[in-house]
C-alpha cells in the first residue's frame, strides 16, 4: 500500500500543511484531492501530490489526517501518523467517509498482539503506533464535506 502526501505552502509564510491520506482508497484519495483544491483555491496556497509516506515540515505544522474505511491497518499511514506526532505536528482527524470505525480497546489489543493485522512490517515499534492512533483519534474527526466551510479546518 502507498500514501500520498499533500503539501501546501503559503507564499510568504513559514507554515506547512499536510493532508495524508491512504491513496489505496479512492474515496479518500477523492477527498484529499479535492480538500487540497480548496485550500489552494481559498488560500492562495501550491499543492503538490507526493506518493510517499513520508511527511516534512518543521515542528509546529499542521497535518490534516484523512480517515477511511481500512487505513489503519496500512503500513505507510501508521508510521507517517508516527513521524508527524514525533515531529511536534499538530494532528487534525479528518473523516472521508462513513466507513471509518472508531477503534475500541480491543482492536488496540489486535495491533499489538495478532501478526499480521498492518498490511506490511512496520518500521516503528507497534506500541509508538497505538500510542499515536490513541491521541489522533482521542477527539473526534471533523466530517468533511465538499460544502464544509474551510475556515472550520
Amino acid at each position: 500500500r502507498k500514501l500520498t502526501t499533500v503539501k501546501s505552502g503559503v507564499s510568504g509564510f513559514s507554515s506547512l500543511l499536510s493532508v495524508v491520506v491512504n491513496y489505496t482508497d479512492p474515496e479518500a484519495l477523492c477527498t484529499a484531492r479535492v480538500l487540497a483544491r480548496q485550500i489552494q483555491r481559498r488560500g492562495k496556497v501550491q499543492v503538490v501530490c507526493l506518493e510517499s509516506p513520508k511527511v516534512t515540515g518543521s515542528s509546529g505544522d499542521i497535518t490534516l489526517v484523512v480517515l477511511s474505511n481500512q487505513c489503519l491497518p496500512a503500513v505507510e499511514f501508521a508510521e507517517s501518523v508516527v513521524r508527524s506526532i514525533s515531529s511536534g505536528q499538530h494532528l487534525i482527524a479528518v473523516q472521508a467517509d462513513q466507513g471509518f470505525v472508531y477503534p475500541g480497546e480491543e482492536m488496540y489489543v489486535t495491533m499489538t498482539t495478532q501478526p499480521g493485522f498492518f498490511s506490511g512490517e512496520l518500521s516503528v515499534p507497534t506500541h509508538e503506533v497505538v500510542g499515536c492512533y490513541k491521541a489522533l483519534l482521542g477527539i473526534l474527526a471533523l466530517r468533511y464535506t465538499p460544502a464544509a466551510p474551510l475556515g472550520t479546518l
